[in-house]
């Protein structure tokens, strides 16, 4: 199978969202470690999501360098869901540190949708009938 080049920026675009989300993930695990946690059951469900999560950033990620078409897709709505949760961010000012954060994570978002975009079209004109 073909890899084109936007498929190799996508490929490590995926790799640095699946990196944050480790990252994430972590720091939600260490947090009964430093603050008091008011709903336990809430913080063991919203780290298994983003274990789940990140498994299927890898997944997708490990598949577009690939070049298989099963990434395409989820990896759009992946990105989708982010680029709301981006919006939320900037708009509702939670935290002092909200609105950069949601800044990077909405263009973090929409370039990989582009690339997504662009590998699609592209692996639609490389099949000749």
């Amino acid at each position: 199978m073909r890899v084109f080049p936007a498929s190799k920026i996508l490929y490590r675009l995926l790799l640095l969202e699946t990196l944050i989300a480790i990252i994430w993930t972590v720091y939600l695990a260490l947090t009964p470690l430093f603050s008091e946690v008011t709903s336990p059951l809430g913080l063991v469900l919203d780290i298994l999501y983003y274990v789940i999560f990140t498994f299927a950033l890898w997944v997708c990620a490990r598949g577009i360098s690939k070049g298989k078409r099963y990434a395409q897709a989820p990896t759009l709505l992946i990105n989708l869901i982010l680029l709301g949760v981006a919006y939320y961010m900037v708009v509702e000012k939670v935290l002092w540190y909200s609105i950069p954060i949601g800044y990077f994570f909405g263009l973090l978002s929409i370039l990989i949708m582009i690339c997504v975009i662009i590998v699609i079209a592209k692996s639609n004109k490389s099949k000749s009938i």
